[in-house]
């Protein structure tokens, strides 16, 4: 089930990332307890009763206080409520995954063409209208601004997942994978690196994975191709050593 006590961090980055969160029903308040021992003691004192006891008034009133008394009551209440709140999230979650996958595509298509004139560049942010022309430094704008765009929307995907109990996305240096899907040779190209900015540089396709499994599995995949390369680059080590190398 959707963890509750993180409704508000997926919230905000639905928010953030310009994703429509859906309206949870509010949580019901609880009643404040109005019951005072002292009103108690007044109506034992002036009942017309022979046995005060049986008093509706104080039977009511004596009810209030034992429920004043049970320690934690308003607490427990709140935290049923925002579960019950977890589960209509978790209901529309197949719904806001679409909306997270929508907005990264719609981001990734527009950053990928406002960063063609500007590939060549390895901090766009650091391009302003005193270093560069006017249409440089607007497509460095733009080009930052789609970089923050695909990393709330990324974050928004993440929280959700994490939300959802699902964080299994393999060893931290894999975690690129989970907005693009590089074969070796492109990794290999960005992998000291592995940001989106270099991935658009190096002409990668911008893909969210599905799940947190799937970043894994794309990572695994790509050690898997890479392997028989890596056995080409060892059968060139000589067997005494690094001392030289064969070519042939």
């Amino acid at each position: 089930m959707l963890n509750a006590n993180l409704i508000n961090v997926v919230t905000a980055s639905l928010r953030d990332a310009g994703i429509t969160s859906p309206e949870l029903s509010p949580i019901r308040a609880f009643p404040k307890p109005t019951a005072k021992v002292e009103d108690l003691t007044e109506l034992l004192l002036t009942s017309d009763l022979e046995d005060p006891y049986q008093d509706p008034r104080v039977i009511a009133l004596g009810a209030q206080l034992y429920i004043q008394s049970l320690s934690h009551l308003d607490q427990g209440h709140h935290q049923r409520e925002r579960q019950r709140q977890a589960a209509e999230l978790e209901a529309r979650a197949p719904e806001l995954f679409k909306k997270i996958q929508a907005a990264f595509d719609t981001a990734a298509k527009k950053l990928v063409k406002d960063a063609e004139p500007l590939k060549g560049v390895e901090e766009p942010s650091a391009i302003n209208g005193g270093n560069s022309g006017r249409a440089t430094a607007e497509a460095a704008i733009n080009v930052t601004q789609g970089l923050a765009a695909l990393e709330r929307t990324i974050k928004a995907w993440w929280d959700l997942w994490l939300a959802l109990g699902n964080t299994s996305y393999g060893v931290e240096r894999g975690k690129p994978f989970t907005f693009m899907n590089p074969n070796v040779q492109q990794w290999d190209s960005i992998r000291r690196n592995p940001t989106i900015w270099e991935a658009v540089r190096a002409g990668i396709d911008l893909t969210l994975a599905e799940r947190p499994e799937q970043v894994s599995e794309r990572f695994q995949a790509m050690l898997i191709d890479a392997e028989p390369k890596e056995r080409e680059r060892q059968s060139l080590l000589p067997a005494e050593g690094y001392g030289s190398f064969r070519t042939n």
